[in-house]
């Protein structure tokens, strides 16, 4: 499967939004779902659209379908409940005009002893028509993008006895670095019919205190299938004891299956287990019984203004908390990591002069939220953006002095000085290596020469030996990079390629512009790894 091809799925099967600008080829519906009774061996259709500019022939076959762990639909060799020999498809070949739609029907013939979920895959591929230009002479070759996608087909036969049977198993939690950490829970269908199930994490204090709730995500599971379910966002919880509810609905139907785990977190540590008598003495010394709930504060200014900004605090416990605040320094170093203290900011943009504390001790009641106002003063002259952060701790007991540790108890506070921005970004280098598992290995350094944080939009090109393009593939939103420093943006690209040369080329957006890298980077898969920059 191409990285293009990879793309077009998971896009059709998880709902996303397919742009005619990127997918010529446009399908509906993206998934046929539907109620055939055996005695009733109706047909279904199935719309395809040339949304480009080009002429298509087209081409369609029926497969058995496999669903993988992470919920992304393949084609299979065989499966146990596979319906692709009941399917004829006609037609099979035809062409597509530029906007040309299409109605694609699909026949039926059921089984008499069939009974439940029956699962099959419709293949689409469509490639241009070439034309010669009459006015032009010599001799050129041109990239024309052929297109394959992929509509699963699930039917359901009605019978006594169908049904679907969740075995959710028991969560496991995702490192997701700096950000904190996520949850994943496998669920398996022992049963005989699919279900769309919709997964949802609860996030509770000891005491009761609902503090997140977070999607595990939603999607098909087929019988006889295991799929993940995932909260990948960070969670990011002081040192303490919590409980996490795991529900899961089917939708359309009333109810959900739910669990419940205890969380322990010791030193930024996340475990899934029982409290033991041990756990209890130690967190009642290092526990920090509250939480800053509004991690980050975000303020455009103009030079020499003041505005109140105002972090929220949450008692976890059921007693009284005395609260001391501290204005510090705050720099995110490359791996995404926060760091506050009262070392000197490599970035050089302190915010810490122009802030001050309006309420520097304060006393937190028992299962209570404060919001405690913090004054910004930009001077004048302000040009760009400044950071600093105000710490919370305990003024009944110590606290880690460990600049990491800070942040995670902080509030991390970047003030803009209004219509000063220079935004700006220097790619120092791109590194490519095979992952010994599978797929390749990308490692972007940059650095924000500006005046302001941003978040870089990235997109990777892969081409082979030829020239031509073979994947494709964007970074999801990352985190801010602030002004004066640097990161490092790790991807990995899946697409089976083959074991020759490639060539590697970043694509950074800064203020909705896009460039390549200085020096994109060449990979002879299978031998060592390669490094470009300018």
């Amino acid at each position: 499967m191409t990285g293009l091809r990879g793309w077009l799925l998971a896009s059709l099967w998880l709902g996303l939004a397919v742009h005619p600008g990127r997918a010529q080829l446009i399908i509906a519906p993206s998934v046929v779902d539907a109620v055939l009774p055996v005695s009733n061996n109706r047909g279904l259709t199935v719309g395809v659209n040339n949304a480009g500019s080009t002429e298509l022939n087209c081409s369609i076959s029926i497969t058995h379908l496999d669903i993988q762990a992470n919920g992304l639909p393949v084609v299979s060799q065989s499966d146990t409940r596979s319906c692709r020999d009941w399917l004829t498809v006609s037609p099979t070949e035809f062409a597509l005009t530029p906007r040309q739609d299409r109605r694609i029907g699909l026949t039926v013939k059921i089984p008499k002893d069939a009974g439940g979920g029956y699962y099959a895959m419709l293949a689409i591929s469509a490639k241009p028509i070439a034309e010669r230009d009459p006015t032009t002479t010599g001799s050129g070759a041109t990239l024309r993008m052929g297109y394959l996608n992929y509509v699963p087909i699930l039917l359901t036969i009605p019978s006594p006895t169908m049904k679907a049977a969740l075995e959710p198993q028991p969560p496991q939690l995702i490192d997701v670095g700096p950000d904190g950490f996520g949850v994943a829970v496998a669920v398996r269908n022992s049963g005989t019919l699919h279900a769309r199930l919709e997964g949802a994490l609860e996030v509770r204090a000891e005491n009761g205190l609902v503090l997140d709730t977070l999607s595990l995500g939603s999607g098909y599971l087929l019988p006889e299938h295991r799929r993940e379910y995932a909260a990948r966002g960070g969670l990011r919880l002081p040192d303490g004891t919590y409980r996490l509810t795991c529900s899961f609905a089917i939708q359309g139907q009333p109810g959900s299956r739910r669990s419940e785990h205890p969380l322990i977190i010791r030193d930024g540590r996340p475990e899934l287990r029982e409290l033991s008598a041990a756990d209890r003495a130690a967190l009642a010394q290092t526990a920090l019984g509250f939480r800053v709930s509004t991690n980050t504060l975000g303020l455009r200014l103009g030079a020499g203004s003041t505005r109140t900004l105002y972090a929220e605090l949450v008692n976890l416990t059921d007693t009284p908390l005395p609260i001391r605040a501290t204005v510090v320094e705050w720099v995110r170093g490359p791996d995404g990591q926060d760091r506050c203290g009262t070392f000197e900011p490599t970035h050089g943009r302190s915010l810490g002069p122009a802030l001050t504390l309006r309420q520097p001790t304060l006393t937190l009641a028992k299962k209570g939220r404060q919001r405690v106002p913090l004054s910004v003063t930009l001077p004048a002259g302000s040009r760009g953006e400044y950071y600093a952060a105000v710490r919370f701790d305990r003024a009944d007991r110590a606290a880690s002095e460990d600049p990491a540790q800070i942040a995670r108890r902080a509030a991390l506070v970047q003030v803009y000085a209004e219509q000063t921005a220079q935004p700006a970004v220097r790619v120092d280098r791109l590194e490519v290596a095979p992952n010994p598992r599978s797929g390749v290995d990308l490692a972007l350094s940059l650095t924000n020469t500006g005046n302001v944080g941003l978040v870089p939009g990235v997109q990777f090109e892969v081409y082979d030996e030829r020239d031509q393009l073979v994947d494709r593939f964007a970074l999801p939103a990352g985190k801010l990079v602030q002004a004066g420093l640097g990161a490092v943006l790790h991807a990995r690209c899946e697409t089976a390629l083959a074991r020759t040369r490639h060539r590697f080329v970043a694509l950074v957006g800064v203020d909705g512009r896009s460039r390549p890298t200085a020096t994109p980077v060449e990979l002879d898969l299978g031998a060592t790894p390669a490094v470009g920059g300018p």
